[in-house]
C-alpha cells in the first residue's frame, strides 16, 4: 500500500499560514525578552498580518469575493508595510509611510473597483504584482540609500530584489498561460506564485532572525562593556573608547579631553547609610553627568567612586564649562533616599593631543584631580601637557597595550557591522 502526497496550492497556502505564525510568535518572545531588540514588535505583527491573510484565502473557499479578496489582499500589503518599519527601525534608518501607505490603498481601491466591473483573474493579478513591486522597490532604495552597508543589509537587498523578480514572471507567465480563478486548482502560474510565497516567507523569517540576533549579540557585547550597578561604560568599555579617539586624533591631527572625577568624603555615605547609601550617590552621580553631556561624549567607572568622563572634539574652553556644569549639578540636590550630606566631587581636566601615550593622558588628569583634592575638594583643576614641536615626518607610535586595545575595537566593529 503506497501513499502519495500532493503538495498543492492550498497546501501551500496552510504551509504559508503556519510557518507566518511561528515566526509572529518567535519574534513577539524575542521582542519581550530583550526590550532593547528595535523592529522585532513590527516584524512580528507583518508576520501576523500576512497569516491571517493566508487563513482567508484558506477559509473563504476555492474562489474568494471581492470583499474577501480585498481584506486578504490588504493585510499582506499592510504586513509587508510593518516588514519594512521593522527593517528600517533594525537598520536605524528613517522611515517615511507616506508612499508605501498610498501605493497600497490605490491598489486595494483598484482590486475593488476590478471585481465590480470586471472577473478577469489576469487583470487581478496584474495589479497585485505591480502594487507589491512597487512596495519592494521602495524598500530597497531605502535600504541601498542606507550608509555604511553591513552584510545583513546585502542580504536584505538580494532577498527583495529576488521577490521583486518573482513578481515580474508572474505577471509575464499570466500573459503566456492564462492562470485559474481558483487557488485550489492546479496550474502552473498560480502553483509557481504560490510556492514562491511560501519560500519568500520562510526567507523573510530567517531575515528577520538575523537582524534580530544581531541586535542581541550587540546588546550582550554592550552589557559586557556597562557597569550594572550605575548604567555608566565599566573600565573595559570606556577604554576602549578612549583608545579609539586617540587614534583618531593621530590620524586626523586633533585633540580631545578627558576628566577624572572622584567623590568626595564617600566613604562617609557607607558609614552613615551603609552600601545601599552609596550606590545611591554613585547613580546620583552618573545621572548628573549624563545630563551635562553631549550624545557623543561618555562616561567610565573606573572603579569605586572615580569616573572617567571623554569629550572628543572639546577645546580648552569647553571641558572648563562641562566640568563646571557637572560640579553644580552633582551639588544641587542630595541622591535619593540620602538626606545628607549633599554629594560633592573634584575633578581633574586635561587635554589629549596627537602624539601622547594613554598612560601620560591619564596621569595628567589623576595629577589635576589629586591638585583638586589638595585645594579642599568640590573643585576643578586641570594640567596641560608642556608644548613642544615636532617635525613634519615624526609619527607617534602607538603604545603595545593601545594597540592590543585597538585590535579588540577593530574586530569588535566587523562583528557589529557583519
Amino acid at each position: 500500500m503506497t501513499t502519495s502526497f500532493h503538495f498543492d496550492i492550498g497546501t501551500q497556502c496552510a504551509a504559508a499560514c503556519l510557518l507566518c505564525l511561528v515566526f509572529g510568535v518567535v519574534l513577539l518572545l524575542l521582542a519581550r525578552r530583550f526590550p532593547h531588540i528595535r523592529g522585532a514588535h513590527a516584524m512580528a505583527q507583518g508576520f501576523f498580518c500576512s497569516s491571517f491573510a493566508a487563513g482567508i484565502f484558506l477559509l473563504r473557499g476555492p474562489v474568494l469575493d471581492t470583499p474577501s479578496f480585498v481584506v486578504a489582499n490588504g493585510l499582506l500589503w499592510t504586513g509587508f508595510i510593518l516588514f519594512y518599519r521593522g527593517v528600517a527601525e533594525s537598520l536605524r534608518m528613517r522611515p517615511s509611510y507616506g508612499f508605501p501607505v498610498a501605493v497600497a490603498a490605490v491598489g486595494l481601491a483598484s482590486l475593488a473597483i476590478h471585481g465590480q466591473v470586471d472577473t478577469q483573474i489576469i487583470t487581478r493579478i496584474g495589479i497585485i504584482s505591480a502594487t507589491s513591486f512597487l512596495l519592494k522597490l521602495y524598500l530597497a532604495i531605502g535600504v541601498a540609500r542606507h550608509r555604511p552597508w553591513s552584510r545583513l543589509q546585502r542580504w536584505t537587498l538580494g532577498f527583495v530584489a529576488a521577490s521583486m523578480l518573482v513578481n515580474l514572471l508572474r505577471s509575464l507567465g499570466t500573459l503566456v498561460v492564462a492562470p485559474s480563478a481558483s487557488i485550489f486548482q492546479y496550474d502552473p502560474v498560480q502553483a509557481g506564485y504560490t510556492l514562491s510565497a511560501l519560500l519568500s516567507a520562510l526567507g523573510l523569517g530567517i531575515l528577520c532572525l538575523a537582524l534580530v540576533g544581531q541586535q542581541v549579540t550587540a546588546g550582550i557585547e554592550q552589557d559586557a562593556r556597562r557597569d550594572t550597578l550605575t548604567g555608566a561604560l565599566n573600565r573595559l568599555g570606556i577604554e576602549e573608547l578612549m583608545a579609539v579617539e586617540l587614534e583618531r586624533a593621530r590620524r586626523g591631527a586633533t585633540s580631545f579631553a578627558i576628566a577624572l572625577l572622584d567623590v568626595d568624603n564617600f566613604k562617609a555615605f557607607n558609614d552613615l547609610g551603609g552600601h545601599a547609601a552609596g550606590d545611591e550617590v554613585l547613580r546620583h552621580v552618573v545621572a548628573s553627568i549624563s545630563r551635562q553631556l553631549r550624545p557623543y561624549d561618555a562616561c567610565g567607572r573606573l572603579g569605586g567612586d572615580e569616573f572617567l568622563i571623554l569629550l572628543p572634539g572639546a577645546s580648552e574652553f569647553d571641558a572648563q564649562a562641562v566640568c563646571d556644569r557637572i560640579l553644580r549639578e552633582v551639588s544641587m540636590r542630595p541622591a535619593e533616599g540620602v538626606a545628607e550630606p549633599i554629594p560633592t566631587v573634584s575633578m581633574g581636566w586635561t587635554i589629549a593631543s596627537r602624539s601622547d601615550l594613554v598612560a601620560e593622558i591619564l596621569a595628567r588628569a589623576d595629577r589635576a584631580l589629586y591638585s583638586a583634592k589638595q585645594q579642599g575638594r568640590n573643585c576643578v583643576q586641570t594640567e596641560m601637557k608642556p608644548r613642544r614641536t615636532h617635525s613634519s615626518h615624526e609619527f607617534p607610535v602607538l603604545h603595545a597595550a593601545e594597540t592590543s586595545v585597538l585590535r579588540r575595537v577593530t574586530a569588535m566593529k566587523r562583528r557589529f557591522r557583519a
